[in-house]
């Protein structure tokens, strides 16, 4: 190193100049988080909070899936997991948005590089993550949007060693839904974004079904699994029709369970989840 340049207006993040809770200097109490109000993301989010399992460490990526542990929280269960964030950060909440990469109350703060290390020595029980695109033999790509190559950053050190994934996002793309008294309706359909082959293979469905992994995809209109035969259709939300609303959204007609299952109505509506619904209190 030759030099060190200090700029005095640098903030801790894009948008934040300090937070003291997310350096650990001081603890954001429980009542000074937000709201989260109902919305299709909190659906995806609790649908998918219904995968979590009573002391699991979680990887959680960024957009939908950082709701996981918001909607933790709110049903008073998040102290009972470990979540992290790549950035080297275990316990907390991780923040959203722009802010994503800092964690409120985090427990310990690692550097990069022993992170990944936990990582790759199979220290995640479950990874909420994103998707761009997944296709019928359950591929998922997140690093190539039409010809822009975003890349993987540290997608694939936490998706292929994580025991358990839990894809998160939205059907398809631009797609403008209603939710009314427990059901989703759509105004106007959307670009899939399950299609016959992904534009690039950033985590492999080969893969992780010879080693073993749990994978699953969950949407505000439905939930799909990877089992042998390739990505199978599980469970479809209240209202949903599929000639009418699903299959005209998808780039394939997935294999589908006998029986299909209909997501629970209360992911649906404002009041808290029943705790029976959490693999928590089976």
């Amino acid at each position: 190193m030759d030099c060190v340049v200090v700029d005095p207006l640098a903030g801790q993040t894009f948008q934040t100049h300090f937070e003291p809770a997310y350096s650990g200097d001081a603890l954001k109490p429980d009542e000074e988080f937000g709201e989260f109000p109902l919305d299709v993301r909190k659906v995806i989010a609790r649908r998918a909070a219904l995968e979590l399992e009573p002391g699991a460490v979680l990887n959680v990526g960024f957009g939908i899936p950082d709701g996981v542990m918001k909607v933790a929280r709110e049903q008073g269960i998040a102290d009972t997991l470990v979540p992290t964030i790549e950035h080297g950060q275990f316990g907390g909440i991780p923040a959203e948005g722009l802010d994503f990469g800092a964690t409120y109350n985090a427990e310990a703060i690692l550097e990069t590089g022993p992170m990944f290390n936990f990582y790759q020595g199979r220290g995640v029980d479950q990874a909420y993550l994103g998707f761009l695109q997944i296709d019928r033999q359950g591929n998922v790509n997140v690093s190539k949007l039409a010809d822009s190559i975003i890349g993987t950053g540290g997608f694939i050190d936490i998706s292929q060693k994580a025991r358990k994934v839990v894809f998160c996002g939205t059907l398809a793309v631009r797609a403008q839904t209603e939710l009314a008294n427990g059901t989703v309706r759509f105004v106007r359909h959307g670009t899939p974004k399950l299609v016959e082959a992904v534009n690039q293979v950033t985590f492999s469905g080969r893969y992780a079904r010879e080693h073993g992994q749990e994978v699953s995809y969950v949407t505000e209109a439905a939930v799909f699994r990877l089992t042998a035969e390739g990505v199978r259709l599980e469970e479809v939300a209240p209202g949903i029709d599929l000639e009418r609303d699903l299959f005209p959204q998808l780039g394939f007609r997935p294999v589908i369970a006998e029986p299909l299952r209909t997501m629970a109505k209360e992911l649906f509506s404002d009041e808290l989840l029943p705790r029976t619904l959490f693999r928590f209190y089976a």
